[in-house]
């Protein structure tokens, strides 16, 4: 069936449409009518954890804090 939208030999129907959206690529329904796929920025440098090279140079009482938990 997928094989069938993706070569312009069938539709899906509006509620499979929805579930495409929100479910499964959890987008807005109005992209699917857009002319070309809008551009995504890229989501940049993920600021959860220091790089490992970083966590060395800390002092160790810093170490300690961070790692307490």
């Amino acid at each position: 069936m997928v094989w069938d939208w993706e070569n312009g030999n069938a539709s899906p129907s509006y509620p499979q449409l929805e579930k495409l959206a929100y479910k499964i690529f959890k987008r807005p329904l109005a992209l699917f009518f857009f002319p070309e796929p809008p551009e995504e920025e890229s989501p940049g440098q993920s600021f959860r954890t220091l790089p490992g090279q970083e966590i060395d140079l800390m002092e160790p009482t810093i170490k300690e804090f961070q790692f307490v938990r």
